[in-house]
């Protein structure tokens, strides 16, 4: 942004033009006249302060939007982080899960005497047929909810 402002600045900052021929015809320009025959030419492109006032409160808008593109990347990229954060964690808690599911699947699978705490601290055995439902459901879960590696 500062090479545009630079170059809007440089005409006015430049002044006027001075135009004027040597003793051996060549024709020069510069800042400053060389004598008095020097002429003062007229700059058809010159920026007048309005249109450098203008041109820095663009380079201030644009400076800003581009402040403000870049701190919604770094927002969304945050976003992204935690939300791929997230998922490792439910990943992880899934995994645990099936692995739980697996585990009793295994054990009412055994056909041993399988039993339950009662909220008095003493056991309660299943039957064959809340085995066979709860063998059922958890078949079903871990089919729809964990990946098999086979």
């Amino acid at each position: 942004m500062t090479v545009i402002l630079t170059s809007f600045a440089h005409p006015v900052l430049a002044g006027e033009v001075y135009k004027w021929v040597d003793e051996n015809g060549k024709v020069h320009y510069s800042d400053r006249p060389k004598d008095d025959n020097a002429q003062v030419v007229e700059i058809k492109n010159k920026v007048t302060p309005e249109q450098q006032a203008e041109a820095r409160q663009q380079a201030r808008k644009l400076i800003q939007l581009q402040q403000r593109r870049v701190a919604i990347e770094m927002e969304n990229a945050q976003d992204k982080k935690r939300q791929e954060q997230e998922n490792a964690l439910k990943a992880e808690e899934l995994k645990k899960t099936c692995q739980e599911a697996e585990k009793a699947v295994r054990i009412l699978e055994f056909q041993a005497p399988v039993f339950e705490q009662n909220g008095k601290g003493g056991k309660r055995f299943i039957s064959d047929e809340e085995r066979k439902q709860e063998l059922q459901k958890l078949k079903q879960g871990i089919s729809q909810h964990c990946a098999t590696d086979e």
